[in-house]
Formats: C-alpha cells, sequence, structure tokens
C-alpha cells in the first residue's frame, strides 16, 4: 500500500502562460515594496506596526540584521518574479507594451 511514493503535481508548473506573466508582474511588483532604496520607510512601517511586540524589541535592537533580510527578501521576491516572466515568454505569454501577443509585429507608425 505505502509502495508508492504520490508527488501532488506543482501549480505553478502547470500554469498557462498568460497566467504565469501575471503572477511574475506581481511578485515584481510586491517585491519593489521591499526594495533596499525604500529601506527607511520599510523599517519604520514595520517598527511601527509591530511596536509593544517581541518582534518589534527584537527589531528595533537589530535594525541592520532587520535591513539584511529586508534586502534579502526583494532580491528573492524580485528574482522569482524575473523567473516567472522569463518562463511565461519562453511559453509565448509575454505581451509587447502594446498589449498585442508578441508573434504580432507592428510599425512604429500603427499600421
Amino acid at each position: 500500500m505505502y509502495d508508492q511514493i504520490v508527488v501532488p503535481p506543482d501549480p505553478v508548473l502547470s500554469m498557462d502562460a498568460g497566467r504565469l506573466e501575471r503572477r511574475g508582474r506581481w511578485w515584481v511588483f510586491g517585491s519593489f515594496l521591499l526594495c533596499p532604496c525604500h529601506l527607511p520607510l520599510t523599517l519604520g512601517v514595520l517598527v511601527a506596526v509591530l511596536g509593544g511586540t517581541g518582534v518589534g524589541a527584537v527589531l528595533r535592537d537589530n535594525l541592520v540584521l532587520a535591513g539584511g533580510l529586508v534586502t534579502v527578501t526583494w532580491l528573492a521576491g524580485t528574482a522569482y518574479g524575473f523567473h516567472l516572466l522569463r518562463r511565461s515568454q519562453r511559453e509565448g505569454g509575454c505581451r509587447s507594451a502594446t498589449g498585442a501577443p508578441p508573434d504580432v509585429v507592428t510599425s512604429s507608425d500603427g499600421r
């Protein structure tokens, strides 16, 4: 009965190209909030939200460590978002700035 290992399908692997593109964009845009250039704002919000808690006290006492953790989280989220966008593009899902599918080429004068 237990001689077979059943691995559930990975939901990301079974997504179509359009859904991969949307998910990748959300990862990139969401990671933008954790960008190191926003670090003073991010840490300020985290300290305000977590103030009075044990986590807030640890955050206040270890700002450099917290900044490093936020930076690593931003890097990982951005990299994962770009990974999903590249996968979507390989599967034919990324659209151009005009919204046209990648196989439709339009000239600069709109014809």
